[in-house]
Parts: structure tokens; sequence; C-alpha cells
């Protein structure tokens, strides 16, 4: 005998009014969302980035990290006072770094 899986509950249908049912499918395609994941975050808030925004996020984090590369190829023909400002770069280019993992929900 087979063992009865629990019944999920019903779904919850939504159904725009007929003046606004354009309009709701054209912000549904515009957002890059299923419907759902669409009214979900209309309804409890944004709660991930969009698919366009963490490619943009993605390539920033890429940017950070060719500059990153490029001041440090600099600092080893440097004297005090320019190594100083490519450390001060440095620095705000990690802080720039972590800021996008976190956005993009990574690690460190």
């Amino acid at each position: 005998m087979r063992e009865e899986k629990p019944k999920r509950p019903a779904p919850i249908p939504y159904r725009p009014p007929a003046e606004k049912r354009e309009a709701f499918l054209a912000m549904v395609k515009s957002s890059g969302l299923s419907t759902n994941a669409f009214l979900n975050e209309c309804v409890f808030g944004r709660t991930r980035h969009r698919p366009a925004e963490r490619s943009m996020l993605g390539q920033l984090l890429g940017q950070a990290g060719q500059i990153s590369d490029q001041l440090r190829k600099h600092e080893c023909h440097c004297d005090g006072g320019c190594r100083s400002e490519i450390n001060e770069a440095l620095s705000a280019l990690l802080m720039i770094r972590n800021a996008l993992m976190q956005l993009l929900g990574r690690r460190s």
C-alpha cells in the first residue's frame, strides 16, 4: 500500500481587473520574474535581485577586481607617497568588493 503524501494547500489565484490585465502582464514581463515571484515581491517586499541586477553587480565586482590588480601592478614602481595613495584606493576597493559580495549573497 502506498503512503499518502500530505495534500498541498490550494493555490491562491489572482485575476487582475480586465482593464488592468495588459498593464499587469507588461509589468511582470519587464521584471524578468515569474508571475508568482513578481506577486510575492509586490506583496512581501523585494527579497532578491532581479537577473539583470545580479548580472550588473557581478560585472561591477569583476571590474573592481581588475582595478585592484592594476593598482597592485603599479604599487611596485612607486615611492612612499604614491604607495600610501594606492593602499588607500585598495582599501576603498575592498569595501566596495565586500558590499558587492554581500548584495550578491556571497561570502567574502
